[in-house]
């Protein structure tokens, strides 16, 4: 009988088997690199990317040839010729996989590339993942994040870059709602100033109308010493469902003066106002440059800039120890114009 071939695609997953008669040989492929032909039975024309269980998941290498089955995806009893009835069914583990990205040139002109790393979904076979560790099932459903990572800082031809890679994974349970969660970076890695904090993060699901996900709403910095110095680190502090242009909250404090009833004695008192910023990013505007008289249709039109800017505030007047008349102006909402 002529090998066939199935093909079962579960999100970002693709799941190839051959069989006869029943399943002989059980592999996952990266979608984003798979370009084989589906319907060959020719292991020459497979796909190049799929990875080898037993092997770590940050090691992308061709688990398709004879020579490689007795530590690839190959799952087939070796004195029947079947596969286990255990490749049946599979369990979707959350994973880190390599992602190069192009940084630059070195001095000889030679390119240089960075694994950052990316957060997947992977099919293990559950016979396989039974005896191995791959840490906690995570249902295709539930969004694998990212909960640790680094900044790298290359000095290249081009200059100075800072890159965050991806250090390891998360499972995030479906339903979880938006929240501040634990993130951690280290910064300065592989030196003597490598520090690791929790700058945190915000994920979860939204029910809120209108809101275009969660985003922070509030962060504070902390200061952590490098090699030239203290070096300010943003971290996250309250989260909310809203829109992608939105308010933070940020602080300004000042002294202030005021007089008591007979108004001869001075009393100097610290004020803390929530200023407010704007933040996030907007989509550009269109605007028409052309506009049919008779149809009043706009036949050609040009994509503008817009920003997320403050549309309301709230005006606060003191004076100063030095007698002088300060205005603070707090934001109220932000909007795209």
């Amino acid at each position: 009988m002529k090998p066939q071939t199935l093909k079962f695609i579960v999100s970002d997953i693709i799941v190839i088997t051959h069989y006869f008669g029943v399943v002989s040989s059980f592999g996952i492929f990266d979608r984003h690199h798979f370009m084989g032909d589906l319907s060959s039975s020719d292991t020459s024309s497979e796909p190049q990317n799929e990875i080898a269980f037993g092997l770590s998941s940050q090691d992308y290498i061709p688990a398709s040839s004879a020579e490689d089955e007795e530590s690839s995806s190959s799952y087939t009893d070796r004195e029947t010729g079947f596969g286990s009835t255990e490749q049946h069914s599979a369990v979707t583990v959350c994973q880190r996989v390599p992602r190069h990205v192009f940084i630059g040139r070195d001095a000889t002109g030679a390119s240089y590339e960075l694994d950052t790393g990316e957060c997947r979904h992977l099919a293990i076979p559950n016979g396989y993942y039974q005896t191995e560790n791959f840490g906690e099932i995570c249902d295709i459903t539930s969004p694998c994040e990212s909960n640790r990572n680094r900044t790298e800082r290359n000095t290249l031809l081009a200059g100075d870059s800072r890159y965050d890679v991806i250090e390891e994974c998360t499972c995030r349970k479906s339903g979880q709602m938006c929240g501040r969660q634990t993130f951690f970076k280290t910064i300065f890695p592989n030196s003597p100033h490598e520090t690791t904090i929790d700058v945190g993060k915000c994920s979860g699901g939204c029910d809120k109308e209108g809101c275009d996900g969660c985003f922070p709403t509030r962060k504070v910095t902390t200061s952590i010493l490098g090699p030239n110095g203290e070096e300010c680190v943003e971290k996250v502090v309250d989260c909310s469902c809203t829109s992608n242009c939105r308010r933070e909250s940020w602080f300004e404090t000042y002294y202030m003066v005021t007089w008591d009833d007979t108004g001869n004695t001075t009393i100097t008192t610290k004020q803390k106002f929530d200023v407010g910023r704007c933040t996030g990013t907007c989509a550009p505007r269109p605007f028409c440059l052309v506009r049919d008289t008779r149809t009043g249709k706009c036949t050609s039109s040009l994509n503008t800039p817009t920003k997320c800017s403050r549309t309301s505030f709230t005006t606060h007047t003191f004076t100063t120890p030095d007698e002088m008349e300060k205005t603070v102006l707090t934001a109220d909402a932000c909007v795209c114009v």
